[in-house]
């Protein structure tokens, strides 16, 4: 590894040829490369040879006003994938999600926008849950007879119920269940996990 960062060559495993090559390193830790190196957790050459430019990315909880930016990036990406236009997170919904910490970072912030989408009620999404679950989830604005039981839920076990429905009121058909549910066949054949549903 130090071989080829400093002079740019390699040697496969059993050669005798080195190999010059033209590549560029990222990498990227969670953890402070210099208080490992002073630990001796981490090799002090190799932190010198990787550290050419240096950039730190704040956590979600420290991106200000950046984080709405951010939150509708990730929503545009969650609805392209169920395939749903139209969303969009009202100005209290971003106050709400610049208040929370978010301890797992851009993931969980991405988990929080995609619960909205399935269980929010409206495009419009508020969050109006955050700093407590809701004490009664709300229906799906795509499918309003569907009713979320009041004793608490498993979104997993949510989520099978809802294709199971579907899957019953269209016949088993894959693409017509996928039609009323609002996602994509593709999606659906992942939920059933290669089961038997007919075209």
């Amino acid at each position: 590894m130090l071989t080829a960062l400093e002079d740019r060559v390699i040697r496969r495993l059993g050669a005798t040829k080195e190999i010059r090559i033209d590549v560029q390193l990222i990498a990227a830790t969670n953890r402070p490369l210099l208080d490992l190196v002073e630990a001796g957790g981490f090799r002090e050459d190799l932190y010198h040879r990787l550290r050419l430019l240096h950039l730190t990315l704040p956590p979600v909880r420290e991106r200000g006003r950046d984080l709405p930016a951010l939150a509708r990036h990730l929503l545009e990406r969650i609805a392209r994938r169920h395939r749903l236009k139209g969303l969009t997170i009202s100005p209290a919904g971003e106050a709400r999600l610049q208040a929370q910490r978010w301890p797992g970072n851009a993931r969980e912030l991405a988990h929080e926008i995609e619960r909205e989408v399935i269980f929010g009620g409206s495009p419009v999404l508020e969050f109006s849950h955050l700093g407590g679950p809701p004490a009664h989830p709300p229906a799906d604005w795509r499918n309003p007879q569907w009713r979320l039981p009041d004793t608490g839920f498993s979104m997993e076990e949510l989520i099978s119920d809802l294709v199971d429905e579907a899957l019953r009121e269209t016949n088993h058909n894959t693409s017509a269940a996928a039609r009323r549910l609002g996602v994509t066949r593709e999606y659906l054949r992942y939920r059933l996990g290669g089961g038997k549903a007919r075209e």
